[in-house]
């Protein structure tokens, strides 16, 4: 064994061997100890019940308990953890992917750009008729819809990825899949993955860190850009003048610049480039125009939204994180409401915001519930029309509305809600026996 090995070795043996005790003076002389990242659980203190001792499970849980809460826990998994990567450059956190020239991955990125998600042509066919038929109702309403592809860790990167995981590539994804399907179906989107891969070694900043799963901060603000300029082409608007002071660059991660590097969980922190960092952030809002807007995302539009002063942009902006977390700048106590019509056509652009690694789950539902609420509406009307066009059945309504006390207008929008409750019964029926 060689002697730096050994010295390893018995600096681990010496911290288990005070570990347990290490505990009272860490606590005594409040003595903090940086926290491990990622997302790690520990174990409460079990209540004691004779129950749970007779059974045994309060033992077990106050064993848990115990190695959660050792003293020096988090130093020594760190050092454990450490010894891994600077010896054989190996992961603990079994979802992380330590590339060639320490090039970080999550797995699912992985999984995703060789195609092991793909949900079938099928599958991405019919949510594409879906999304089409959205599209051009919510025109209707003046409401744009726009679908921005975020590039993927994996494709702005294949490169890096150890040639173990190459070989079970199936071909297709999910993302080349839906870019055609969006293409033949004149579906409204911006694909950065495409845009960002063609720029990485022609652009003058780099817009990944190594370490990171997510874009830099130069590289969100450069897709905000090209968003807001999509939106005033679409809408035939003014928007905010955005710009910055200057450029600057930084070998110290910011943001989420090392969010996969943090969960490694070690001391030392892998190099990497500069990289850029905007400064001095202007948005001339005077006499512009201020959308709102509805963002359905990922992760992806974490960074776009904690952009300094990015909010300025919006009059109104609800961002929906996968579509099941409301967060909205100006009430943050903002209630989700369910999708309607209503609530849709509050906004000025409805903007989906998927990376690679979810498009199998495009907008988590979203186009699903607008499409039934649009359609129901659509076809809501058309009962009240043949209502009105009817006179024996006007008739009849009339009389209905007299006896119950309400206008004809209000019986006339519950004998068309009720027919259509029955005919949505009857389309589920059938397609149940099919």
């Amino acid at each position: 064994m060689r002697s730096h090995h050994k010295i390893l070795f018995g600096l681990i043996m010496a911290v288990m061997l005070i570990s347990p005790v290490a505990k009272v003076p860490v606590d005594y002389f409040d003595f903090s100890i940086m926290p491990l990242k990622g997302h790690i659980v520990y174990a409460e203190y079990p209540e004691f019940t004779w129950q749970s001792w007779f059974d045994g499970s309060y033992q077990k849980n106050y064993e848990k308990y115990l190695e959660d809460h050792i003293g020096l826990r988090n130093f020594i998994v760190r050092i454990h953890n450490q010894m891994d990567f600077s010896l054989y450059r190996k992961c603990q956190n079994k979802g992380i992917i330590v590339g060639k020239e320490d090039y970080l991955y999550q797995m699912d990125y992985i999984d995703a750009y060789l195609g092991k998600t793909f949900i079938g042509y099928d599958a991405i066919i019919e949510k594409c008729d879906k999304i089409k038929a959205v599209q051009e109702e919510l025109k209707k309403l003046d409401v744009e819809l726009l679908i921005v592809m975020a590039p993927g860790k994996a494709s702005m990167f294949p490169e890096y990825i150890p040639e173990r995981y190459l070989k079970d590539s199936t071909g297709i994804s999910n993302n080349t899949a839906y870019l055609a399907c969006f293409q033949e179906h004149g579906i409204n989107h911006i694909d950065f993955n495409t845009l960002f891969r063609e720029m990485k070694d022609t652009y003058r900043y780099p817009l990944y860190h190594k370490c990171g799963i997510h874009w830099n901060v130069y590289g969100a603000y450069y897709a905000l850009d090209s968003i807001v300029n999509y939106m005033e082409a679409a809408k035939g608007i003014d928007m905010a003048d955005m710009s910055y002071e200057g450029i600057e660059m930084s070998f110290k991660p910011r943001a989420t610049d090392y969010d996969v590097g943090n969960a490694l969980n070690i001391f030392s922190r892998i190099p990497d480039r500069a990289m850029p960092y905007p400064y001095g952030y202007k948005y001339i809002t005077v006499g512009k125009d201020k959308p709102n807007l509805m963002v359905i995302a990922d992760s992806y539009y974490w960074t776009i939204y904690n952009l300094h002063n990015s909010k300025r942009l919006w009059n109104e902006q609800d961002f929906r994180y996968y579509n099941m977390q409301l967060f909205s700048p100006d009430q943050p106590d903002k209630e989700l409401k369910e999708i309607s019509v209503q609530e849709m056509q509050k906004f000025d652009f409805i903007m989906i915001v998927y990376t690679e690694q979810n498009v199998d789950v495009l907008a988590n539902n979203f186009f699903e519930k607008a499409y039934a609420v649009l359609f129901e509406s659509i076809r809501l009307e058309e009962i009240k029309a043949s209502i009105r066009n009817d006179e024996q059945w006007l008739t009849k309504i009339e009389a209905k509305a007299e006896r119950k006390g309400i206008s004809v207008e209000e019986m006339i929008d519950r004998d068309a809600l009720w027919l259509l409750m029955k005919e949505l019964e009857n389309q589920s029926s059938n397609t149940n026996n099919e």
